[in-house]
């Protein structure tokens, strides 16, 4: 973690200005030749003595972190018990609303993430495509990008993340409530080349996100929001405040379609043999992800030969690996919550935080708009 993060860092639960104790440092040198400090290990301190671990270099922003994270307690006891850092308040578990609905979705997206290959699509596309996609949803230049703050709202791997600094040389922001999005930040250097001082990765939740507002230039979350216990807003509204005026924030969502079908026996198609995902997510959010995941892969090694075949017979390719369509799989069926919506819902709600030239950005030939959509606002 790097100082002029901080400078944009807030409690999540108070919103007020945190210290940091700094544990482990290292030294990077910049593509300019210059030298910067990173925080390896630390903690983050609120002024009503909330502590937030930094662990492997990003700062852990969830609630009751420094609770959950008792490896890290352990290791550093005696440089806490120096700085009085271990009372009631620091050690306060995390609520019940937080286990009982942000939890559950932290675990799920943590075991699709933690096993995606990086090196392999994601979504059916390679990085700098999505990149590309990401300037088409965001109604913007690589130009207008440059230099600026960006935050990527619900950051996954962070692979994307570094690919924003790589290909469009901005000061870039993952965010994301699991904590494997540390990957993208342990891997950062082969991700984006020269520009790799310029990523910082922060583990926290879209509904109280760890940022002081008016911080970020261009926000977007992708696929993320309709996933949250309370609401899609629940992550939209707070997610807003944090755009500088003149800015822009743009959120693709799942769009309110007909019933989506998984096929059931290979070569014959799902509108004749078919099972309807929302009959099946009767059963899978509660499964164990392991075992949820294990399921997945068994399906998707299963059909992958009637697709590759299909494909051929229609003179298509079928590029998708069997590990990418667990991926997508996963993500459909894991989550605890899942919401669609529609594209004029989505223009209300950007007109009622204050944004103007409100755009559907979905692009027409992207193989992910058949589930949905992306809108862009910009801050008044």
């Amino acid at each position: 973690m790097k100082n002029r993060l901080l400078d944009i860092l807030v409690c999540p639960l108070d919103y007020s200005k945190l210290s940091l104790h700094e544990f482990e440092t290292t030294t990077e040198k910049n593509k300019f030749g210059e030298i910067e400090i990173d925080v390896i290990t630390g903690v983050l301190v609120s002024s009503s003595g909330n502590i937030y671990p930094i662990i492997s270099g990003v700062p852990r922003m969830v609630e009751g972190a420094f609770y959950m994270y008792e490896s890290f307690r352990e290791k550093w006891n005696s440089k806490l018990a120096e700085l009085e850092m271990i009372n009631p308040v620091s050690m306060k578990k995390p609520s019940e609303a937080f286990m009982i609905g942000l939890y559950p979705t932290l675990k799920r997206f943590e075991k699709q993430w933690k096993d995606h290959k990086l090196e392999e699509h994601t979504w059916t596309l390679d990085q700098k495509t999505r990149v590309d996609n990401f300037l088409k949803y965001e109604d913007a230049t690589a130009d207008e990008l440059k230099n600026k703050w960006v935050l990527d709202a619900g950051a996954g791997t962070g692979q994307l993340t570094c690919s924003y600094a790589k290909y469009l040389d901005c000061e870039v922001v993952g965010l994301d409530l699991q904590p494997s999005v540390v990957r993208g930040w342990l891997n950062r250097e082969n991700f984006a080349g020269e520009n790799f001082t310029r990523i910082h990765i922060v583990q926290g939740s879209a509904t109280a996100p760890p940022f002081k507002n008016d911080s970020f230039d261009f926000i977007h979350s992708s696929g993320v929001l309709h996933y949250l216990p309370e609401s899609t807003r629940a992550g939209f509204d707070p997610l807003s405040k944090l755009v500088k005026h003149g800015g822009k924030f743009g959120v693709w969502l799942y769009k309110k379609t007909m019933d989506e079908k998984y096929p059931v026996v290979p070569f014959v198609p799902s509108r004749i043999l078919g099972a309807k995902v929302s009959t099946l997510r009767k059963v899978t959010p509660n499964m164990n992800p392991k075992f949820l995941y294990a399921l997945t892969w068994i399906y998707a090694a299963a059909f992958q030969f009637s697709y590759k075949a299909i494909a051929m017979v229609k003179g298509k390719k079928h590029n998708q690996t069997i590990r990418e369509r667990v991926t997508s799989m996963f993500n459909t069926f894991a989550p605890p919550f899942v919401r669609k919506h529609t594209v004029e819902e989505v223009m209300q709600w950007y007109k009622e935080n204050g944004f103007v030239n409100v755009k559907d950005t979905s692009i027409p030939d992207c193989f992910t708009e058949q589930f949905g959509f992306n809108i862009v606002g910009t801050k008044s």
